[in-house]
């Protein structure tokens, strides 16, 4: 369990986590997870948010590779560039209807998020692809597909997007070597 000097904080903005992970609860008072607070914290296992909460910075809790879950509470309204990127082994993240924003690759390179197709897709917005096929349908509903959410596919030789894509972002397809085709 943590402890209250497990946190340096500056006027509730949270811009250090100094514990020693596992599951951690961040106190109360806080309103803001600052940019890169968790950044690399390998022993990081699980987070609770407290109420109160109003933002998670940018790559607040990047590369934090082996946190599994992570419960965002109502009242949160903005998720940061890049907060969870590299969470390769986040399964479970609880997200409210208060979040009103969430940044570009937010939850790049989070594999554990993937569904059955390999996709990652939360809220519309497809963030990534770790699938086998080598041709990909997107579902209808998506309607953005995130920056690099289909990097380095190496085997990837066709995508078809629906009709509900109205944006996709910056190197999308960056190192898929032999993609031939894409229907838009």
């Amino acid at each position: 369990m943590s402890s209250l000097n497990d946190f340096e904080n500056i006027d509730g903005v949270l811009t250090k986590y100094c514990g020693s992970g596992g599951n951690v609860v961040i106190p109360k008072g806080i309103t803001s997870i600052g940019k890169k607070a968790f950044i690399g914290c390998q022993k990081l296992k699980s987070i609770v948010i407290p109420e109160g909460v109003l933002f998670i910075e940018e790559k607040a809790f990047a590369g934090c590779q082996y946190m599994s879950s992570i419960v965002i509470p109502e009242g949160v309204i903005s998720i940061g560039e890049n907060a969870f990127s590299g969470c390769r082994y986040l399964t479970s993240i609880v997200l409210p209807n208060s979040v009103t924003h969430i940044g570009n690759s937010a939850f790049r390179r989070c594999k554990g998020l993937a569904d059955e197709c390999g996709m990652i897709i939360i809220r519309n917005v497809m963030y990534g692809y770790f699938g086998t096929d080598t041709n990909v349908v997107v579902p209808t509903g998506v309607t953005s597909i995130d920056d690099e959410a289909f990097f380095a596919c190496r085997n990837l030789t066709g995508i078809v997007f629906p009709e509900s894509v109205i944006s996709i972002g910056n190197r999308a397809f960056s190192g898929c070597r032999i993609l031939e085709s894409i229907k838009i």
